[in-house]
């Protein structure tokens, strides 16, 4: 178990899942050694759920009732919703699901890959367009810096319903960031560990920016295999207009009015 293996040696643990690897008969058996956990969760129809993970053998009612579990243990927790055009109308039923269980929901942009270049091109919602409708079921929100990022805080009597990040803000990127063939749409923040033990702090799924942590490894190890990951993220530093470095250096141009962005 990699969660219990490492967790005397780091300082917090996040676990993110869709909830089919880890479910609620098995959420005991991991919450001691979890910090926080995020379920992504796209929304409540069962029809446009299969659409979107493609699981036959796995059903929308398993996800909610780990969700239900989840939320109610001692655990930090949030929903990750992707915006798109397509899914508009089905967020704000699971934002309102969200707001009747007092759960916040982390509500994060589509990301441009060169694999889904079209479909980012057509689907690509700005969270500033999203935002007014979200202010007519919440209100004001809160804006806020985090790691040079504005982000916006959407909440109900208090308690922090939806969470986002402006699409257009500054990201954390590192020296060789600005060299990368794979220019992303995303941002250094975190270390990300898969279930076959790979460790990387890029965005990227490119293999020669992944580490393997072999289970036989020590401490020691460990510490210095990731060792050049980790400087990755103390030395980046603030990178503003990304997004639109992304535009030009991808030739993009996606289906939203990028004069009316930029002002």
């Amino acid at each position: 178990n990699i969660i219990s293996w490492i967790r005397d040696n780091i300082w917090r643990i996040e676990l993110n899942t869709n909830g089919t690897l880890v479910t609620a008969d098995s959420w005991d058996s991991v919450a001691s050694n979890i910090d926080e956990i995020k379920v992504s969760l796209d929304t409540l129809s069962p029809e446009h759920f299969m659409a979107i993970t493609k699981l036959k053998w796995w059903n929308l009612k398993n996800v909610v009732n780990f969700v239900e579990k989840a939320h109610e243990s001692e655990v930090p927790f949030r929903l990750n919703c992707v915006l798109m055009k397509q899914n508009e109308e089905a967020i704000m039923e699971l934002i309102r699901y969200a707001k009747s269980k007092s759960i916040q929901l982390n509500l994060l942009d589509f990301y441009w890959t060169e694999e889904r270049s079209d479909t980012w091109k057509s689907q690509f919602l700005p969270v500033e367009d999203f935002c007014e409708t979200l202010e007519e079921e919440f209100g004001e929100p809160e804006v806020f810096d985090r790691f040079g990022c504005n982000f916006i805080l959407f909440k109900n009597k208090d308690i922090a319903i939806v969470r986002t990040k402006s699409s257009f803000s500054w990201t954390m990127r590192s020296e060789k960031c600005s060299n990368c063939s794979e220019f992303c749409q995303e941002w250094l923040y975190c270390l990300r560990c898969s279930t076959q033990w790979w460790v990387t702090s890029c965005p990227s799924n490119s293999e020669d920016k992944w580490v393997l942590i072999k289970p036989q490894y020590s401490v020691a190890q460990v510490a210095e295999i990731v060792g050049w990951l980790v400087e990755d993220l103390c030395t980046a530093k603030h990178s503003p207009n990304t997004f639109f470095e992304l535009l030009e250096r991808r030739w993009i141009q996606p289906d939203v009015a990028i004069d009316t962005i930029k002002k």
